[in-house]
């Protein structure tokens, strides 16, 4: 009877010290409201719940509250659950990793047949990324997202890729949403009936799905919002593909995948092995890429983590392996809180230190006075490198605005001691310790990137220099132009018949246009015979020829 009691006590996962309850819930006072979006957090301890609880708003309209049985959007955190189906898919010898994406997809191009399934998942493809061919196509729209057959029709043109297959690492939405089609493919039916079958059902996960459609309903689901001058925004956006994200779920379906990651039983470690088998590709300093999972270190301590984005929506899912601890937070308000209480509440549990200088939270009261003197120093023109925007920061009635290039007018919100975010774009800019009465730099955080702007004045192109750019160049391979002309000594830029604005000539052979575009001339001339666009970063080296 001692022995039985003795095993049952050591199943039981640790309670929090009323310190450590005290700490994360000051981490959470952002999202505690009783009429805003908030969001969701969960802890547990080898897939055990130790805590979970809602704040804020699930749907402003219906005043309804979040809760852990909230069905809420974690974007790409969806990615490992798309690995966790391919997996079981090879470890029933239905497909393997080695096979070339057109044993899967044979409408595919002939070239494509180098890719394997293993480059897609550990985004060492070098596809262009389709999201971001999305925006450039139609003026950064981001109300039409491609489905899954126009995806495939895209990928059918596509000529070359952002670098040669292998040879590098960068983060590539179309190699999860070609995964997610090899997974329907195989088993010939729909990503969520797939996925349940394969993934969600052995691991006892019943509340999870694909958002594969605008008109699905779905109970207990979660909106989002962002925050605009009037209070808040519904977000409605619906993507059209799945599998590079989408996935809805809940703190509860989340404890059971914790589970799977920290304490495997022993028939799930083949399985588990081959989900945490890192790239040999290293994806940044300190940092791999395994099945839909980063593998790193917070602070000292092993961590498998990855985020996530959509519409509105921000995720966070980290474990630790060595003591059983997992954190899940996801938000609906537009910002990026979720992924900083995330690193907060895993240093509490863990007794790690705060870093030298930590991110700070929209919660934070302790900043300096924000005076007219300090509001000054922050004023003026800076240039983001290597995209080299500009960007105006003025002062207007006490408040901090900025102007990108070609973009309207913001008014920004301070969330840190030198920092002031944008929600709506969910945008940081942060500045750099004021000397001599100015900041001389600002680092904006948005997407993953963060870009660094120093204080610097306009390029002064020539009339020569202008004029090489203006003319229609044409893609073979996406089948529409991007028109330039000059008006008023600014060149002005159309891409498939949309207006982005005025282009900004950082130097005589670099045009930036609207933040994200980068276009270089290929070939020399006093008219360029050929440009090469990069959109984002993640679709380098398209090719328009002069017309």
């Amino acid at each position: 009877m001692t022995t039985m009691m003795l095993a049952l006590c050591l199943l039981q996962p640790p309670t929090l010290s009323a310190e450590k309850q005290a700490a994360i819930a000051e981490v959470l006072k952002p999202w505690r409201t009783e009429d805003g979006p908030g969001g969701v957090v969960a802890i547990y301890h080898n897939g055990e719940i130790v805590m979970q609880e809602g704040l804020g708003l699930a749907d402003l309209e219906q005043g309804t509250r979040l809760t852990p049985e909230s069905r809420i959007d974690i974007g790409s955190i969806t990615k490992q659950f798309v690995v966790a189906s391919i997996v079981r898919l090879e470890l029933e010898g239905k497909l393997s990793q080695e096979d070339s994406i057109r044993k899967h997809i044979p409408e595919l191009p002939e070239w494509m047949e180098a890719i394997k399934l293993h480059h897609l998942i550990h985004h060492t493809s070098g596809l262009r990324d389709y999201l971001n061919m999305n925006l450039m196509s139609n003026g950064g729209d981001l109300n039409h997202t491609p489905d899954p057959d126009e995806l495939i029709e895209m990928m059918k043109k596509q000529r070359e890729t952002n670098f040669p297959i292998g040879a590098a690492a960068m983060y590539c939405n179309t190699g999860y949403a070609l995964l997610a089609e090899v997974v329907k493919r195989t088993e010939k039916t729909d990503l969520t009936t797939a996925t349940r079958h394969l993934v969600w059902e052995p691991l006892g996960m019943k509340d999870s799905l694909y958002d594969a459609s605008a008109e699905l309903l779905v109970k207990q689901r979660a909106n989002s919002y962002v925050r605009n001058g009037q209070g808040f925004l519904a977000m409605r956006l619906r993507a059209s593909i799945v599998g590079d994200g989408g996935m809805l779920t809940t703190t509860g379906d989340m404890a059971k995948w914790s589970r799977f990651l920290a304490t495997p039983t022993e028939a799930e470690r083949p399985w588990h092995e081959a989900m945490l088998k890192p790239s040999p590709r290293p994806f940044g300093p300190g940092m791999r890429y395994a099945g839909g999972l980063f593998l790193d270190k917070l602070g000292t301590a092993t961590r498998i983590q990855h985020g996530g984005d959509w519409s509105g929506f921000h995720a966070m899912f980290t474990v630790f392996p060595e003591t059983g601890w997992s954190v899940f937070t996801a938000g609906n308000d537009g910002t990026q809180l979720s992924k900083q209480m995330n690193d907060k509440i895993a240093r509490i549990l863990l007794d790690l230190p705060e870093p030298a200088a930590p991110v700070a939270s929209a919660g934070s009261q302790d900043w300096s006075p924000l005076t007219p003197e300090i509001l000054a120093a922050y004023a003026g023109r800076f240039v983001l490198k290597p995209i080299e925007l500009p960007i105006e920061f003025s002062v207007e009635g006490g408040k901090l605005f900025a102007l990108p290039q070609g973009q309207p007018k913001i008014e920004l919100t301070r969330t840190g001691e030198r920092e002031f975010s944008y929600a709506a774009a969910q945008a940081k800019f942060t500045f750099d310790a004021i000397a001599e009465g100015k900041s001389p730099a600002v680092v904006l955080d948005q997407g993953g990137a963060k870009l660094r702007g120093p204080r610097g004045e306009a390029f002064a192109a020539t009339a020569e220099q202008r004029a090489a750019w203006v003319g229609e160049f044409w893609s073979e391979e996406l089948e529409y132009a991007i028109v330039v002309t000059e008006k008023d000594g600014a060149l002005q830029v159309k891409i498939n018949g949309h207006d982005w604005g005025a282009g900004t000539l950082g130097n005589a052979k670099q045009l930036s246009v609207g933040g994200f575009l980068t276009i270089t001339p290929e070939g020399e001339g006093t008219s360029w015979p050929a440009i090469r666009v990069d959109a984002g970063g993640r679709a380098s080296r398209l090719l328009f020829t002069r017309r």
